[in-house]
């Protein structure tokens, strides 16, 4: 992709996710109502909100847009495109019931199965995550989500790497036996380390940042929850890797389910890992 075009794709995700991320801060202030949907997974008025908005910006670049919220082409249809955008417009959707404040919107462009772009808002924490490959990772604290956008990406922070004490981070909603043996053997390879948890994609927005070591994720997943956030973990020079192969996770896949994985910050040797 020529420089110029990432330029658009990058100004289009950001504008996406901003506005997204107000339209979701209108429901949070109301007592909204909460769906069930097939796969018995909650949905809010956000959810459908966020998803349409992000939507109306992202089809302006062309590329197809995968969303959690829309029923996905064929994989004979997407298998073969070079550019496709993953998006999950409220990923915490269980954290946004309890209030808590732990859930994000999360934009992904993806370029032959490799995540080259990554924009994660954590709304209600007023924090703004990006990275663009070849451009480094940043971090912006957010007054209001009515800001200009471009004003945003002016006063972000170029992510510099750091060195910090071994954290374990793990889901606050999903957590199983699986990744808790992993997390088992990780405590006996790093037994100072700690132990952190939070919700949605701002566990990889922790490693992305060097606040967490290791996210190891055996538990199921879907492609749209992570893939903004192992843009932003790539990006920043660390690892999203298949549990199994050792190897880069790969998006767009025909399943989209994940299969278990490990992230890894940068610094971090992947061979410290069990």
């Amino acid at each position: 992709m020529k420089n110029h075009e990432l330029e658009l794709f990058f100004l289009a995700a950001m504008e996406a996710a901003i506005h997204a991320s107000a339209d979701i801060m209108d429901v949070y202030q109301t007592d909204f109502s909460v769906q069930q949907k097939s796969d018995d997974s909650p949905l809010t008025l956000a959810d459908q909100r966020a998803d349409d908005t992000i939507r109306k910006f992202l089809f302006e670049t062309g590329e197809y847009v995968l969303s959690e919220e829309q029923t996905p082409l064929p994989y004979a249809e997407r298998k073969d495109l070079k550019y496709i955008w993953i998006v999950d417009p409220l990923d915490g959707t269980k954290e946004f019931i309890k209030k808590n404040g732990e859930f994000t919107v999360n934009i992904a462009l993806i370029e032959n199965g490799h995540p080259v772009m990554g924009v994660v808002t954590a709304p209600a924490l007023n924090k703004i995550y990006w990275a663009v490959q070849g451009k480094g990772l940043f971090y912006a604290e957010v007054d209001n989500w009515e800001m200009d956008f471009q004003a945003i990406i002016q006063h972000s922070k170029k992510v510099e790497p750091k060195k910090n004490p071994i954290k374990i981070i793990g889901s606050r909603s999903h957590a199983n036996t699986a990744t808790q043996n992993y997390v088992n053997l990780l405590k006996a390879m790093h037994p100072t380390s700690e132990i952190i948890t939070r919700g949605s994609s701002l566990k990889l927005c922790k490693v992305a940042m060097g606040d967490a070591s290791f996210y190891p994720r055996f538990s199921p997943i879907n492609e749209w929850d992570i893939a903004a956030g192992a843009a932003l973990v790539e990006i920043s020079g660390g690892h999203v890797l298949d549990a199994g192969t050792r190897r880069p996770v790969i998006f767009n896949k025909e399943n989209l389910l994940q299969a278990p994985f490990i992230a890894v910050a940068n610094g971090i040797d992947p061979g410290t890992m069990p």
